[in-house]
């Protein structure tokens, strides 16, 4: 809950930079790269659910709020939107209790140093199937409504 606390006050000024004082430089990243213009045109006509959508895809969190505060999309829409990131800042925290654990195990015996050290790759294991997993359809789900608004 920490990080999302942190997180979400991030993407508030993010998208106050982009769409306040940083709209014109930053709407020459998607006029230069077509995806990401048509990921533009695809937020306006289905702002809330794509919003979700791309919080839940591998993009740079910054990024999208930068995109979108560029896209005219509602505050409340964006704020909203990016409690889709908690699994992802989930999946961050772990890794970073795995790598504090694993140096913890590093002086253990061996013994239960072997079981945690399993349960942990197990449990990183798992949370990069699901990671790619819930992208994918993400990305894909993105993509379906950027081809349909174009």
């Amino acid at each position: 809950m920490v990080v999302l606390a942190g997180s979400l006050p991030g993407v508030a000024i993010q998208f106050a930079l982009s769409s306040k004082f940083l709209r014109s430089p930053i709407q020459r990243t998607p006029a230069a790269k077509p995806s990401l213009a048509a990921i533009q045109r695809a937020v306006s006509h289905d702002d809330f659910r794509l919003q979700i959508l791309l919080c839940l895809t591998p993009l740079n969190p910054a990024t999208i709020s930068y995109l979108l505060g560029t896209a005219g999309v509602r505050f409340s829409g964006i704020l909203m939107a990016c409690l889709a990131l908690t699994p992802n800042l989930m999946i961050e925290v772990y890794f970073g209790y795995v790598g504090k654990h694993a140096a913890t195990l590093a002086g253990s015996d061996a013994g239960s140093a072997r079981v945690h050290f399993l349960a942990m790759v197990g449990g990183v294991l798992m949370c990069i199937v699901v990671m790619v997993f819930v992208s994918r359809i993400a990305h894909r789900a993105v993509m379906q409504a950027v081809s349909e608004t174009d």
